[in-house]
């Protein structure tokens, strides 16, 4: 492919879609991951000493705000009609 293709997300003025690709998925699933982890880690942390059992929960929630992330913005479309 040639650096001069044009390609399909280019919006035209007949084109009134436009595609976002898989950036919006990654940077919120990353950005969700990274909360659900310093969450767990911030409340394991209050006492100053952090138990397995924390480091268990803190995994759990970690797991779970990545699947909640990545999976709620995969569901979400990524076209978006322009008006």
């Amino acid at each position: 492919m040639s650096e001069n293709t044009i390609t399909s997300n280019v919006v035209s003025s007949t084109d009134t879609r436009i595609e976002l690709g898989p950036a919006k998925a990654i940077a919120s699933g990353v950005v969700g991951t990274a909360v659900a982890f310093l969450g767990g880690l911030g409340i394991a942390y209050t006492d100053n000493v952090i138990t397995g059992q924390e480091w268990v929960n803190i995994a759990l929630a970690t797991v779970l705000g990545a699947a909640a992330a990545f999976g709620i913005t995969y569901a979400t479309p990524t076209k978006v009609t322009l008006k």
